[in-house]
């Protein structure tokens, strides 16, 4: 009982290239969000994006909070995939607070968030 819960469907081993969904789930966040807005930046103006990321748990945590998108963002999403490890089931609820209080700031401060994409083991 003393143990922690980890949320079982997360650990599963059942997308392909991955050891479990936890990890793919970061791989998806580097390879087709991060490395894609990179390549495709490359190609135009150069803009240069802010991204945080946040993690479902009881909490919501908070992992990068206004990391410019850029190769080393990417490799620290690449080092975050192989340290995290599901903990919990996953509070909608909580994880959604941080989300509003991560735009409030932003909003606060003159900034807009443009995207928002939201990644869970359910």
């Amino acid at each position: 009982r003393g143990e922690p819960f980890y949320h079982a469907s997360m650990k599963l081993s059942d997308v392909p290239g991955f050891r479990n969904r936890s990890e793919a789930a970061y791989g998806v966040l580097a390879l087709e969000y991060i490395a894609e807005q990179l390549h495709e930046r490359a190609e135009g103006d150069g803009t240069l994006d802010i991204v945080s990321v946040i993690e479902m748990n009881d909490t919501g945590t908070v992992i990068y909070e206004r990391e410019p998108l850029d190769w080393i963002f990417f490799n620290k999403v690449l080092e975050r995939q192989r340290k995290a490890a599901p903990r919990s089931h996953g509070s909608y609820n909580e994880t959604l607070k941080s989300v509003q209080k991560l735009i409030g700031r932003e909003t606060n401060e003159g900034l807009e968030a443009d995207d928002m994409a939201c990644v869970s083991g359910g």
